[in-house]
Formats: C-alpha cells, structure tokens, sequence
C-alpha cells in the first residue's frame, strides 16, 4: 500500500485563515555561458535586477548578455522572485524542463508557480526544422506537460510553462500546427524575436493575481515598441491573426496606445478544454494547492461514522466549511474568483461530501470541489449608427 496522502483530482466540463501564497514565484532555465560569476547547473534566487547584479558583478551583461537581458526585460515589468538555472549548451531543450527545471522546483520546495525555459545554443548550431520550428520546441513542449504533470502529482505544486518557439521564421506559418489539437495543460508557447515578450510575459504574470490575463489592455502595453516576428513589427505581421487562432502567443498592436501588448493567453490544449487559458491553470492551480494544505492537516485523522460506516453530518458540515473558507479567504476575498455581492453566502466555491461514503471499508473520503471562475471580455461587438431622437 501506498504511504498515506491527499489525493486531488481536478474535474473538466463543469465551467480558515490562508497564509500569504507566492503566486508569481518563477523559474528561469536556458543555456548559459558559464565563463564569468554564472556558474552553471547552479541554481540562484534574485528578486531585482540591481541584486542580480549585486550577486554576479557589474559585467554581468558582457558575461551572460542574453540573461541580463531577460533579466531587464522581467523586471521591467516589476517582476518578483525568480530561481535561476544556468546549463551548458550540450543540455537540450527537452532536458531543460524534464530535467534541469524540475530540479530547480524541487530546490524551491514547491515555491515556484511560473516555469520558463529558454533555448540559446552555442556557435555553429544548425537547427532542424520540423513544424516550423526547431524540431527541440516540440520535444520541449512535451516535456514541459510532463514537468507540470508530475510537479502536481508527486510534489503537490502545480506550475504553468512558457516555452520559446526558437527557429520561428517568415515561413513558419506555413507549417506550423494547430496547438488546440495538442493536450498540453499549462504549457504555452510564445513567438516573438529575441526572447524578449517571454521574458516580458513571465514579469507580468509574477505580479499579477491569478485571475488576471496578461493580455488585459488596462494594464498597459507590455512593450515600448522594439519586438518583432521574424524581424517584422506585429503591426505589418500580417499572419498574426492564423497564429492567434492556432493558440500560439504572439506580441500585438492595438490602435491608439503605443507599444504591444500579448495576444492571449492560450495553452495548447482544445479550445472546449476547461483549462484552456493561463488563467484558468493558474486559478485552478491555487484552488489546488490550498485544498491541499488545508486537508493535508486532516490527513490520519479520526472520522466519527454512524452505525452503517457512513460519515456523520457534522463532519461533513465541518470539512465542507473548513474547505470553503480557506479558499474563499486565500481566492475570493481577493478577487480571484467570481461571487454573487448580491449574496452573502455566495463565495465562489462549492464544496460537497457524499455522506454515504463508506469510510471504514475504504479508508478514502471523496470530496468535490468547485470553484467559479472569471469570463472575459475578449469580443467586444457594438451597433453604431446615426439617430435623429436626441432622448
């Protein structure tokens, strides 16, 4: 038999006073030089530019120029906490998640909530093209599924990926898939010049709350201007529409603000999947990992049963409530679920036992947890005409 656990199961289809939860912890893997203050297969904590210099020396950007890059461009969104990885340039992207990223959130001890990996081979590197890409993103891709997969099942601490379309080129629309075939929950694939909008993205996401999109205007642009796709500005990109509704995410221009803003915020998952948005993953993933730490405190813990083995009601009643406060608490009173102000009662989320569960043949308590989240206003549709009635 297995060590005794809390086991959760997150549902599809169905569209107590919280400790403080670091929300946008994020973790850094790429390719890295190694010949100055960097060492590589390290892991570091910065949580600014200034410290990340403070740490490596003011050569920093001659050393590592494409991390201090990423780092400019993460902090110059207010970026957070964020663990870093530096590996030789031998270490695939595959291996830059299955491997090297998993370590690092296994060091953080579950910490870490946003993962991104970012390809930067050495000289004399000859990609090979498949799908429009090189051939490593979609190996990068399934091991980015594999990561989140197993960062939720056997450490409890779900993440979201951002992986980087390297080899993206004037030609890629041409071959490249439809990501809402593919069934990679959490994983997002990011297409801009120069690793510039992921870095950007991650920044964003440390600092905002897990309900809000990245891609949301009154935020403000993401950028100055200075992205580009395949040397292109988003503005004259004229594919960026057919790679929208392929799911990938893209920088765009919007008409009256200056510089770009994300696209979206899809993953590659089917459009009719419930966690089909960055959004969506990281508001079910905090759901998640409260219920964990709120139930893991129950675990061995003496269940008081009726004469036919079913639970008794006031248990039920009290683990109902126990659930629903802490993620009301940890979610709904700041915002990131969707309650009724109307009702009193209404916080968001669900909670339901069966009591006629059979507690002392299984040792198993089912419990059922469902929390509402957000819809966004992504088509805005108007009817604009002329009218002679001043009223």
């Amino acid at each position: 038999m297995a060590l005794p656990n809390v086991n959760i199961n997150l549902s599809n289809g169905n569209i107590g006073a919280v400790a403080p939860s670091p929300d946008g912890v994020t973790a850094l893997v790429m390719h890295g030089n190694g010949t100055g203050s960097v060492s590589l297969g390290q892991n570091y904590v910065v949580v600014s530019l200034q410290d990340a210099i403070n740490q490596f020396g003011v050569d920093l950007y001659v050393e590592e120029p494409v991390l201090y890059k990423f780092l400019e461009n993460f902090y110059g969104q207010k970026g957070g906490e964020l663990w870093l990885r530096l590996v030789p340039d031998t270490v695939t992207y595959k291996n830059i998640f299955d491997a090297e990223a998993k370590t690092l959130c296994v060091a953080a001890q579950g910490r870490v909530r946003i993962v991104v990996g970012i390809m930067v081979p050495g000289m004399g590197y000859s990609p090979v093209v498949n799908l429009g890409l090189d051939s490593q993103v979609w190996l990068a891709m399934s091991a980015a599924k594999v990561l989140r997969n197993e960062m939720r099942e056997q450490y409890r601490a779900p993440v979201i990926c951002l992986v980087d379309a390297y080899g993206f080129t004037d030609q890629s629309h041409l071959t490249l898939p439809d990501l809402h075939t593919y069934t990679h929950e959490g994983v997002s694939l990011v297409v801009c010049d120069e690793y510039m909008l992921i870095a950007q993205m991650a920044g964003r996401l440390s600092q905002v709350s897990v309900q809000r999109k990245v891609s949301r205007v009154k935020d403000g642009p993401i950028s100055d201007g200075t992205l580009s796709l395949a040397g292109t500005k988003p503005e004259a990109y004229a594919q960026l529409g057919l790679l929208h509704d392929k799911g990938y995410i893209l920088p765009r221009f919007i008409t009256g603000y200056a510089g770009y803003f994300v696209s979206d915020d899809p993953v590659a998952v089917p459009v009719t999947n419930d966690y089909n948005s960055l959004t969506a993953c990281r508001t079910i993933d905090k759901a998640y990992r409260i219920a964990y730490q709120t139930l893991i405190n129950e675990m061995n813990d003496e269940v008081p049963i009726n004469n036919d083995g079913t639970i008794q009601a006031a248990f039920i009643k009290n683990w109902q409530s126990l659930i629903a406060n802490a993620i009301g608490l940890g979610m709904t009173a700041k915002g990131e679920l969707s309650a009724d102000p109307a009702d009193a009662n209404d916080r968001g989320v669900k909670v339901y036992i069966d009591p006629n569960q059979n507690i002392v043949q299984t040792g198993i308590i089912m419990v059922v947890i469902l929390v509402r989240p957000f819809g966004y206003a992504k088509y805005i549709e108007v009817q604009l005409g002329f009218t002679v009635n001043a009223n």
